[in-house]
């Protein structure tokens, strides 16, 4: 296929989650779109995640303390935040600015933003499904946080009143009342809390019936295309490839932990590091939770689906190494059993591995580029791209065509770096 052949109103390099979003509001508002991706859409972090929808999630990872925790991880090969020395000055610079952000001030500073993007994007994502009458494995019976000690429940709690400046409504559980709401859970745990406006959806699904929408508007996904370069003038854009030039009137750069990259050619730096997560994927154990839920001292997220099982979560920061480390995979099993009676499910497992595009904040940046007129960023999403999806694309797209937006999207400005 000739990918040069016909100008387009926006180029998006993208196929996860933020890009298929921002294709599928760009085209709802008129604009003929074309989407270009190395792989297949919705083949990196898209895909192997917890498919947790979660306006629950709005304290970023600048937690305070967490400097010396990940010191004292640092030889261990399970940890659940592990981070491997780097002689990579781009990866000791992100470092420290992460570091010097891990306070209070900081969580109280990039809540409100990453609250917004999320309630908005729960919203959405519900009407998209109603909508577009998506088969995506959806439930909706919230997300619970689960403790096996009275100091780690309790620490919890000092974020409460994080949670009821954001809007975020949460239900206390002692042990008694945790059980009778979860009985897939062992009687070693403490309490937990319960987060009744989260839901789940199975993400491969998701995509793929993103995708199918998107084909329906008439957008073009073009797989294999490696762009290698850009540039902009008074006519628009021209997104240089391995195939060929493509040419539209504006382009939107949203591909998750890559796109640090590909701004490489373009004069400017966007501050994201790779940060590698993992899943493991199953039938649904025989006696399976009826809520997702994170168990919270061993960080592990628990996701149960009609149609499947899923445990995931970690954090390494090991740049793109593309090695599948089978102790992170055991560690999420082994933190299960800790947690639940029944783990796993029977038959094969998959495991999987993914990088997540993480900023300094846990912010997503949503602008337009540094010193461009025609280039716009949609990246960054950290841990929660399924759960901000929609809201990513609904944003980006008022900015890019001039509509009010629906939120305030100074937040997520390039310029806050």
């Amino acid at each position: 296929m000739d990918i040069t052949k016909q100008k387009t109103d926006v180029v998006i390099v993208g196929a996860g989650v933020a890009g298929l979003c921002c294709a599928y509001s760009l085209a709802k508002a008129g604009r003929s779109v074309r989407i270009v991706d190395l792989g297949v859409p919705g083949a990196g972090a898209s895909f192997g995640n917890c498919g947790m929808i979660s306006p629950s999630h709005v304290l970023p990872n600048t937690l305070p303390g967490l400097p010396w925790k990940a010191f004292k991880w640092m030889l261990q090969k399970s940890a659940p935040f592990r981070v491997v020395p780097q002689a990579n000055m781009e990866f000791v610079s992100w470092m420290f600015g992460f570091w010097q952000r891990c306070s209070r001030a900081q969580v109280e500073r990039s809540a409100p933003a990453i609250s917004a993007l999320l309630a908005s994007s729960r919203t959405l994502l519900h009407t998209l499904i109603e909508t577009e009458k998506m088969q995506v494995d959806y439930g909706q019976d919230g997300c619970l946080y689960v403790y096996a000690t009275p100091q780690a429940f309790e620490a919890e709690n000092a974020w409460h009143p994080v949670y009821d400046a954001c809007g975020v409504q949460v239900n206390t559980h002692d042990r008694a009342s945790l059980l009778k709401l979860e009985p897939a859970l062992k009687d070693r745990v403490y309490g937990g809390y319960h987060f009744p406006g989260d839901a789940t959806l199975r993400p491969d699904l998701y995509v793929a019936e993103l995708v199918r929408v998107l084909f329906s508007l008439g957008v073009e996904i073009n797989s294999g295309v490696k762009a290698t370069n850009y540039h902009e003038d008074s006519g628009g854009v021209h997104l240089h490839t391995e195939q060929g030039v493509i040419q539209a009137r504006e382009a939107v750069l949203a591909a998750g932990a890559w796109s640090p990259l590909l701004s490489k050619t373009l004069g400017f730096r966007i501050p994201i590091q790779p940060g590698k997560g993992y899943s493991i994927t199953m039938a649904r154990p025989e006696n399976c939770p009826k809520h997702s839920m994170v168990l919270k001292e061993r960080s592990v997220a628990v996701t149960p689906w009609e149609s499947g099982f899923r445990l995931g979560s970690t954090m390494e920061f090991v740049g793109y190494d593309q090695s599948l480390n089978p102790t992170r995979i055991q560690a999420l099993i082994d933190g299960a059993a800790d947690f639940l009676h029944t783990p796993t499910g029977a038959g094969p497992h998959t495991p999987w591995y993914g990088w997540r595009p993480m900023t300094l904040d846990t912010v997503p940046i949503i602008d337009r580029a540094p010193n461009l007129q025609r280039l716009w960023l949609a990246t960054g999403h950290s841990m929660l791209g399924v759960s901000m999806s929609t809201g990513t694309g609904r944003l980006l797209a008022e900015l890019m065509t001039g509509a009010s937006p629906h939120i305030d999207p100074r937040p997520y400005r390039y310029g806050r770096f």
